[in-house]
Order: structure tokens, then sequence, then C-alpha cells
């Protein structure tokens, strides 16, 4: 059964050269705690409860929140005006310029997506002291998100037509490169500052949309003219966000690139992919790549307290796919260095019809 369930899991798996040897249990600790912070104000209720400052390695580190409701103008449409950041990256760094904020007001298929409030969230952190910045993508939590992510029809990456990715999954990204903080400044924006003044290190995650947000995020660096050594992607529960031809021209040049997807109990009928979302995309011709770590753990069950009602078949994968598990496991155990013991409920975990596959 544990041989069936990898099998399936990896069925949409291509290996990349690359052996993300330059990402320390740091990374993926810090990162699997942030892809499930900047869910923080949706679940706490209110922005004042978030908007605190996050410890990392001992120091407090202000946390950069961007909304794309603080990018609407008073048409109710997103919009960051791109002559003057052009601008600013003619005048600042060559390479930076290529990176070029969204135009979203040419983008089609996206009316329905601009006037809701908060439907794309990011955050970002700047760590002076290790010259490092973090870039966190939340993940879907509203039916606008969900909305994003059945747009399945593959659309030019950069203006590539050789290198095609999931159209929803972009339009994310460039609704939250275009979102803004309290202070005005777009995540773009933010990005432009942050790359000028100080050539960090970049550590880019999220969880599920979150996380092929954060892939593609990655590409754009790269087609920028970024160092590859400069860039560190850790995503948790993501599903494959480009095609073939993506997968061709990244694979190799995202160098520094782990993904982690939960398997939960392969012995449960219901989790025989584990977490559903990480082959969703898989059907339909969109491939995964990176460094594949497999964790196993059931422990939370958040969304059995959100589906009340609802079948254990189905609440149970869902479970699967909840950042906190990815978080638990990922703090409580190096995955880069030791033998992870699975974290499961066995027997506590209630009977699935037609029961246990033997």
């Amino acid at each position: 059964m544990r041989n069936l369930n990898l099998f399936l899991l990896l069925s949409f798996t291509c290996s990349a050269s690359a052996i993300a040897s330059d990402i320390t249990y740091d990374d993926l600790k810090i990162s699997s705690q942030l892809a499930s912070v900047v869910y923080c104000e949706t679940r706490e209720g209110t922005q004042e409860e978030c908007n605190k400052n996050y410890i990392i390695r001992g120091e407090p580190l202000t946390i950069n929140w961007f909304h794309n409701s603080n990018a609407a103008n008073s048409n109710g449409v997103v919009g960051t005006g791109n002559s003057t950041v052009n601008n600013t990256y003619h005048e600042s760094t060559q390479f930076w310029r290529e990176l070029e904020e969204a135009d979203l007001n040419s983008r089609n298929n996206t009316n329905t997506l601009r006037n809701a409030n908060d439907d794309f969230q990011t955050l970002t952190i700047y760590d002076p002291k290790n010259n490092i910045a973090y870039v966190a993508f939340r993940g879907s939590d509203n039916l606008v998100n969900w909305l994003g992510n059945i747009l399945v029809n593959p659309t030019a990456f950069e203006e590539d037509s050789s290198s095609m990715v999931h159209f929803g999954f972009y339009q994310y990204l460039l609704f939250s490169l275009a979102a803004r903080n309290d202070d005005n400044l777009s995540l773009q924006n933010w990005l432009t500052q942050i790359e000028t003044n100080y050539k960090p290190t970049y550590v880019i995650t999220g969880h599920s949309l979150g996380g092929a947000g954060a892939v593609l995020l990655a590409a754009k660096f790269i087609n920028s003219g970024l160092p590859a050594e400069r860039i560190k992607l850790i995503t948790y529960g993501q599903p494959a966000p480009g095609t073939w031809g993506f997968l061709s021209k990244y694979q190799s040049k995202i160098k520094n690139y782990v993904r982690v997807a939960n398997i939960g109990n392969p012995t449960y009928v219901s989790a025989i992919m584990g977490d559903p979302v990480v082959a969703a995309t898989g059907a339909f011709k969109y491939y995964q790549f990176g460094k594949l770590y497999i964790i196993a753990i059931d422990t939370n069950y958040s969304i059995y307290e959100k589906l009340q009602g609802y079948s254990d078949s189905l609440k149970y994968p869902l479970s699967l796919h909840d950042s906190f598990n990815y978080t638990d496991f990922v703090t409580g155990c190096n995955l880069l260095s030791e033998t992870c013991e699975p974290q499961l409920r066995g027997t506590t975990m209630p009977q699935l019809s037609p029961g246990k596959v033997k």
C-alpha cells in the first residue's frame, strides 16, 4: 500500500538536477512557520493580532503585510502606476527593471476578481543581520482564490510561449505583486527597494496556491537576472504550476528548491493520494520539479472543525493539506538529516468506509 501511495504521489513528479544543498534546516523551519503565519489575519479575525514583530533567530523583525484591497483605486480596479516603477528600475539596477510590475488592467478574465477585499495576501520580512528577505504567499482562503485555482488553461509565462503556466496561478502572482501595504508600497516596490539597497538572499515560500505563486516568483527572479544562488524556494502542499516547457526551462535554473508533500496515513482509503492538492493539476499536464520531501502527519484536524457534517472520507484528505500539519512536522523534525517518525493518530483515526486497505 505504501509503495502504491508513493507511486501515485510521484507520478506527477520530475527529478530536478538541483539538490537544494544550500537550504538549511533553519530555512525550512522559518519558511514552514511563515507559510502558516501569512494566514494570520483570516484566522485571528483582526489585523491588530497579526501586526506584531516576528522572532527569527532570536531577533524581533517587522512583518510587512500586503493586501490587494490596498491597491484598488477609486474605480475598484487594481493598478499600481507602472511607469513610475519602471523608471525606478532604470535608475537603480540593470536587471531588476526586467521584473516589470503587473499591468493588471490589461489582463483578461480577471474583472470579477478585482472588487473583493484582501483576496490576495503576502507577507515579507527583512533580516538585516543575515541579509535575508523572506516572502510568504498565502494559500487559498476564500472563494475568489478557489475560482483562480480552477482557471486551469495554460498561458505564456513572461510572454514566452514555450513556457506555459497555469493561468489562475499566474494571475495570483500578478495580483500579489500589485498588492500594497499600509504605507502604500506595493510588493513589487518593496522587492525593488530591497534588491537595490541590500542584494539579499531571498527565501520564498508558500502553502498550496501560495506555493505555486512562490515558484512563479522564483522563475520571475531568474528571468530578471537574479543569481540563482540568492534564491531559496521552499513550498508546502504545492500544486504544479507549469507545463513541461516551464519545467524544462526552470528546473536546472532554480537551484535551491525544496517542496514538501504530506501523505498522511497511507493505510486509509481516502489517503491513497495523500495531500490531494499536490497532484491536483497533474491531470491537466502541469508538472512538478524540485527536491521532494515526503512527510506523514495527520495530528491536526482543523478541517474537521470547519467541515462538520461532511463525511470523514472528504475531511481526512483535506486535513492533510492543512498548513499547520506541515508546520508541526517540519518544526519538530529535520527533514534534511534525520529519519522523521510519522506523526499519525493510528487507531484513533475514524474508520473510513470501506475500512483499511489490506
